[in-house]
């Protein structure tokens, strides 16, 4: 800061604060993601990389991301001013700004400095990223076997390189499965079998993560939710029991025999 003489009094003189300086960005922050406090110079993350989740485990392409860029090179202007512990002060609070103003009508252009600085961004683990493709609606026919498979298999990437494990989080939705290595949906072992009579859609909770069990504290994960349609299947009439029928012998044409057959048709 630049250092100058203020003047309390007409009378006596005495060593003034240093001049407020400014800090402003002038180059390397086109897209904001950096904030700079222009009386502190305190660099924060700025509005420019908030993250916006995309529901996939992505969080939206403005997000710092250490795999698209590595380092941010920004140029800093520092210039003073005429103020003093962020309170402007008049021409004669200074000895030579009063000196100049003496001499005729002064107008403070403010003395700069510029500087380059770099931001280093730091790698850190990052969830998996759910194929867009993977979230549409899954079809099956009722009654469908034990392992049979629902739709295309699911798909994550990973930036970090890491294996993809893929678990259903309701575990109460029995009827499904999924395989851990693949991310292939089938129809469950302990499927009591599919009824669309009974419930016409599931939705599964299928959750992605980076290592093999679900309880590594490493694990970095995405959760999205997977809509299972059951389609109808035309089935034949079901017959009720139907107990033994006595009728008399010669009995007459039209004699009822026993109670009616009961059937239904789903």
């Amino acid at each position: 800061r630049r250092s100058a003489w203020c003047l309390s009094s007409s009378v006596s003189a005495m060593k003034c604060s240093h001049q407020d300086i400014e800090f402003t960005f002038t180059a390397g922050n086109s897209e904001n993601k950096f904030f700079l406090d222009k009386h502190s110079g305190t660099v924060f993350v700025g509005q420019g990389a908030k993250p916006i989740p995309d529901g996939v485990g992505g969080l939206g392409t403005n997000v710092l991301n250490f795999e698209n860029v590595q380092q941010y090179d920004l140029e800093v202007q520092i210039c003073d001013t005429m103020r003093v512990g962020g309170v402007n002060v008049q021409t004669a609070a200074f000895q030579w700004s009063r000196d100049r103003a003496n001499e005729g009508l002064y107008t403070h252009e403010p003395l700069c400095s510029r500087s380059w600085m770099k931001i280093n961004i730091i790698d850190t683990n990052d969830s998996p990223v759910v194929d867009i493709y993977s979230m549409r609606p899954r079809f099956v026919w009722e009654n469908s076997m034990p392992k049979t498979s629902v739709g295309h298999v699911m798909k994550a990437e990973d930036e970090d390189g890491d294996s993809i494990s893929w678990w259903i989080q309701n575990a109460e939705v029995s009827m499904f499965q999924i395989d851990p290595l693949s991310g292939e949906i089938l129809v469950g072992t302990n499927s009591s079998g599919l009824d669309f009579e009974k419930q016409s859609s599931y939705d599964l909770f299928v959750v992605a993560g980076d290592r093999e069990t679900l309880t590594d504290e490493n694990i970095r994960s995405t959760v999205v939710r997977i809509s299972i349609k059951i389609l109808d299947v035309n089935e034949p009439p079901v017959v009720l029991p139907w107990a033994q029928a006595k009728v008399q012998e010669n009995a007459g044409r039209g004699t009822v025999v026993g109670d009616p057959i009961v059937a239904t048709d789903e």
